[in-house]
């Protein structure tokens, strides 16, 4: 359980939030995904599908 706690204040650090959003977005993750997230290829598919989006251009609409 501590080694789980350290791990989110680092990812926290890293990505400059709040170890409380970190817990708060992991969880919301879990309701969404539910035990797919457990999987390495679920987790993979997701990663990438993010990345993609993040590389998308603005349409005209600018999303």
């Amino acid at each position: 359980m501590a080694a789980q706690r350290q791990q989110r204040a680092r990812v926290a650090a890293r990505l400059h939030l709040h170890p409380q959003t970190v817990r708060y977005r992991l969880r919301r993750l879990k309701q969404l995904f539910g035990d797919a997230l457990d999987e390495q290829d679920t987790r993979l598919d997701l990663i990438l599908a993010l990345r993609a989006e993040s590389l998308r251009e603005p349409d005209s609409s600018g999303r």
